[in-house]
């Protein structure tokens, strides 16, 4: 079974931030944790419980990854990282190829430029951009 489904160019943003987010969190990064809720908000969070949420994404990494070292963690390619979040490594690296490609057709020299890679067992999904009009 397959599906189809038609975004424009910010949901996709949207959608690729979540999807690195999980992968990060699923690979052991937890500090993305922190990074995700005091970033937007740092104006309204005192330093004191900034503090309070670091300490906690640390809690939160050596209970759920004892093996890993503060300051490391599992590369998506890893036996350790999650099939799901195989499976969305690959949905991003084809919709982020996908987006660059349709926002600067003539390339660049950035990674979202590159082949999607593989992680997951699945077939690779596919991306392609709609044309809206003969402007696109």
């Amino acid at each position: 079974m397959k599906f189809s489904l038609e975004i424009n160019e910010k949901q996709a943003r949207a959608i690729l931030k979540a999807l690195e987010f999980y992968e990060r969190l699923s690979m052991g990064q937890v500090n993305e944790l922190a990074h995700h809720f005091i970033s937007p908000f740092s104006d309204k969070i005192n330093d004191e419980n900034k503090y309070i949420i670091e300490e906690m994404s640390e809690k939160i990494k050596k209970e759920v990854f004892p093996e890993l070292d503060s300051n490391s963690s599992f590369g998506i390619f890893s036996k350790n990282v999650s099939d799901d979040a195989k499976i969305m490594y690959d949905i991003q690296q084809v919709l982020r190829h996908c987006v660059a490609w349709s926002k600067n057709p003539s390339g660049d020299i950035f990674v979202d430029y590159d082949t999607p890679l593989q992680s997951s067992k699945e077939d690779m999904p596919v991306a392609k951009k709609i044309k809206m009009s003969d402007d696109e």
